[in-house]
C-alpha cells in the first residue's frame, strides 16, 4: 500500500514495525514506516502543536522534535506541516 489517499491510522500501522534502528524490511519497500515517536510528534503537529509544546508533552528537547519532523517529512515527502496534514487526510 502506498501513502496517497492513505488515513493517518494507515500510515501508522502500514507494512512491519521498523527495527531497532528505524530501519524498515525491504520487503515492504513502499511503505511508509514510521517510529513509534515519530507518530506521536505526527500525532501532534497535526493537531496543531508547536515543537515546544510537543517536546513538554512527550518529556523530550525541542531540538529533538525538530529531527523527528524532517525525519517524517523526508519519509513522507513532505516540505512543511501544512503537506504533512493534507498528506495524512488524504488531500493529496
Amino acid at each position: 500500500m502506498t501513502i496517497q489517499g492513505a488515513t493517518m491510522k494507515n500510515i501508522r500501522r502500514v507494512g512491519v514495525p521498523a527495527t531497532k534502528r528505524g530501519k524498515p524490511n525491504p520487503i515492504y519497500a513502499e511503505t511508509v514506516i514510521l517510529t513509534l515517536r515519530q507518530q506521536a510528534v505526527c500525532d501532534l503537529v497535526a493537531k496543531g502543536c508547536s515543537n515546544k509544546e510537543i517536546a513538554r508533552q512527550l518529556g523530550i528537547q525541542p531540538r529533538t522534535i525538530e529531527g523527528h519532523r524532517k525525519a517524517i517529512y523526508d519519509k513522507l515527502s513532505v516540505r512543511n506541516a501544512v503537506e504533512l496534514v493534507r498528506k495524512i487526510l488524504g488531500a493529496e
